[in-house]
């Protein structure tokens, strides 16, 4: 449940199709999976996670960029 709320207010502040709110709703299944446990995410996708992060400040996340 959490999930599907982070995504639906994620989906609304970046303004994303439908397409992409399919999307969204796996990277926040992933956010809040890992939260739950007391995991890190390490990911690529800013647009996204960023945001999350933001929404639910618990919730860790590491990016990274390639070089």
């Amino acid at each position: 449940m959490e999930a599907a709320m982070l995504s639906g207010i994620l989906a609304r502040l970046q303004n994303y199709s439908s397409t992409d709110r399919r999307r969204t709703i796996i990277d926040a299944l992933l956010f809040a999976s890992a939260k739950k446990y007391g995991l890190t995410i390490l990911t690529r996708n800013r647009n996204d996670f960023d945001f999350l992060q933001q929404l639910d400040p618990v919730g860790k996340v590491l990016f990274y960029e390639r070089i």
